[in-house]
């Protein structure tokens, strides 16, 4: 997903910083739950510190985002994450992001996009 070096892997995902963007990728049948998201949180922290970044979110391959994963995500609250984007082109995902969108109401900004371009737009527009 991007050219950067720093690549951090998770149970769940792949990570990478650059621009002030933090990429996540979400690796093929993950289950994304509060244990697997805590990791991820935790291995964001070691990657950019205390800088102010976006996020954008590869979530084009198949995964499930819990119930309890959704509330958890939604309720995080970190000062520095500035806006998240999710990116995908899976319908069933779309649903969920939906949903996690409207109902969970994460606090901070959050759009789905189609196109990474796109959403690497819209998140340095918060940088």
């Amino acid at each position: 997903m991007t050219d950067t070096t720093n690549v951090i892997m998770t149970s769940t995902a792949k990570l990478s910083f650059k621009d002030g963007i933090l990429y996540v990728e979400i690796l093929e049948y993950a289950d994304l739950d509060e244990k697997t998201l805590t990791e991820q949180f935790e291995t964001r922290n070691k990657l950019i510190g205390d800088r102010e970044f976006t996020v954008l979110v590869d979530a084009r391959k198949n995964h499930n985002a819990t119930r309890e994963g959704r509330e958890f995500m939604a309720k995080s609250d970190n000062p520095n994450r500035k806006a998240l984007a999710i990116m995908t082109n899976n319908l069933a995902v779309k649903l969920i992001a939906n949903f996690y969108i409207k109902i969970n109401k994460p606090k901070t900004p959050t759009k789905l996009f189609n196109d990474i371009k796109e959403a690497e737009k819209w998140l340095k527009t918060f940088l």
